[in-house]
């Protein structure tokens, strides 16, 4: 599906070493009709997520390893 649909997440301040230079970040589930996926939320302020928000999905590269990562984008 083109988007989905912001289910849950967490804002994450203290990160294990792998991901550490990426901090503050949020981690959501995300509803894709018969599919949940769990990734990353970025371009939006960790004060203005909210549950429900449509997302979109893509994957990007982490700041810490340059590893890639599912991560969801408004929509």
């Amino acid at each position: 599906p083109g988007g989905g649909e912001l289910r849950t997440y967490t804002v994450v301040t203290v990160a294990t070493p792998q991901f550490s230079e990426d901090t503050p970040y949020v981690t959501a589930l995300v509803d894709f009709g018969p599919v949940t996926l769990t990734g990353l939320l970025r371009g939006v302020d960790h004060d203005d997520v909210e549950t429900g928000m449509a997302v979109g999905v893509t994957v990007e590269e982490t700041a810490t390893t340059g590893g890639r990562a599912v991560v969801f984008r408004p929509r």
